[in-house]
């Protein structure tokens, strides 16, 4: 058994015993042969491997942070260990409180800040120019993350800036700002927000404007029935607002569909699985029991719209249910697989398929056209605003 296991088993280990490479062997296999996006990373692949049986050989007590060292050499938000320490680094988007956005002018920018963290209690804006990450220049910060191989390949420096602005678990955290010729350093707490006490949020938005708010709650089997009875107070309305803003950690088709489902009249493909060289496969949705809602529908989303948060968009946009409106989403590429390594027994996932929207185009390539700002922290909502006035001319 491994230092590792021995501590994931709770038990103590008085002495290091020498590791071998077997589960490294076994994640770069495993990955080369199942990772649905694998031909962009291959061409170093082998090299971030390398690195990687030297360090485990070196260092068998930093078995986790091998595997890590791994993750971060794929620069996928999607892909994940199923396990962590006090060190290890945060995920993106779900320990993400300030999304960053690199310019064309070559300057880093906040693009969002995420309600109720830390980041949304402070005097932060959106378009701040962002000049160190934790006391670091924002573009060597993110190199750091970046193990192996090229930096520009595409969304890698967009996923390195980011992944150093959510830090590792035990890193002191700050960011610094430049206004008016001033820098401004503002240290951070931890960047997750207090956990909903409800999976549905729901208020009248205005007159005759109804409002519901999903609590990253996509994998909770108890959102469905709050969702129908949420919805069932606004069914004399003149309009929804439908907020998926707050759904980073994803969840499951078996949640999402039922809610889609209630907005169609039949049954409607809303988006396509595709797997490696496969003909793609449509989903489906609806119809609900009883009448479909059929007043019209915004549906909000953003850089912390992620994975089937993304899904239950396009399928909004594919199907003519509601009209999305708002930011680039989190991009959590595919339907993931889980994968246990066979010393260890750690898991990881890898997304092992590519799920598209019905005309084609890739779920973490699509966006909201026009591209709208979409989380203001814990400021005046926007985005909701401009919502509620279209839905009320």
């Amino acid at each position: 058994m491994t230092f590792l296991a021995l501590l994931l088993a709770g038990g103590a280990a008085l002495t290091v015993q020498p590791a071998d490479t077997t589960d490294v062997d076994a994640f770069c296999q495993l990955t080369a042969e199942h990772y649905v996006y694998f031909e962009p990373r291959r061409s170093y692949w082998d090299e971030a491997c390398d690195a990687a049986r030297a360090d485990i050989e070196a260092t068998p007590e930093n078995e986790l942070a091998v595997y890590e060292g791994l993750v971060d050499a794929l620069y996928d938000p999607h892909v994940n260990l199923g396990v962590n320490n006090g060190a290890s680094p945060r995920l993106v988007p779900s320990g993400l409180d300030i999304r960053l956005a690199l310019t064309e002018g070559g300057t880093v920018r906040i693009a969002g800040i995420r309600p109720g963290t830390s980041a949304a209690k402070t005097d932060l804006h959106l378009g701040d120019e962002v000049v160190a990450i934790h006391g670091q220049p924002p573009l060597e910060a993110a190199r750091d993350r970046i193990t192996a191989g090229p930096e520009d390949l595409p969304g890698r420096l967009d996923w390195a800036l980011n992944a150093a602005m959510a830090g590792h678990r035990d890193e002191a955290r700050s960011v610094t700002v430049r206004r008016d010729g001033e820098d401004i350093r503002i240290a951070l707490e931890a960047p997750e927000p207090a956990a909903p006490s409800q999976p549905v949020t729901s208020r009248w938005a205005a007159d005759g404007i109804g409002y519901i708010r999903l609590e990253n709650s996509l994998g909770q089997d108890d959102t469905v029935p709050a969702f129908r009875q949420a919805l069932e107070a606004f069914h004399d309305a003149k309009g929804l607002v439908l907020d998926l803003r707050n759904t980073p950690s994803g969840g499951n088709t078996g949640v999402a569909e039922p809610i889609l489902g209630a907005f169609l009249g039949e049954r409607a493909a809303y988006q396509l699985t595709v797997p490696p060289g496969q003909e793609p496969e449509p989903r489906f949705a609806g119809p609900a029991d009883g009448e479909a809602f059929a007043a019209p529908v915004i549906v909000l989303v953003g850089h912390w719209t992620g994975s089937m948060g993304e899904g239950l968009a396009i399928g909004f946009d594919a199907t003519g249910a509601g009209k999305v409106m708002g930011a680039r989403m989190a991009r959590l590429a595919g339907g993931t697989e889980g994968f246990s390594l066979p010393q260890s027994g750690i898991r990881f996932w890898l997304p092992t398929y590519d799920l598209t929207h019905v005309d084609g185009t890739p779920r973490h390539e699509w966006a909201p056209s026009p591209a709208l700002p979409a989380d203001f922290g814990d400021g005046e909502d926007l985005l909701l605003e401009e919502a509620v006035r279209l839905l009320t001319e």
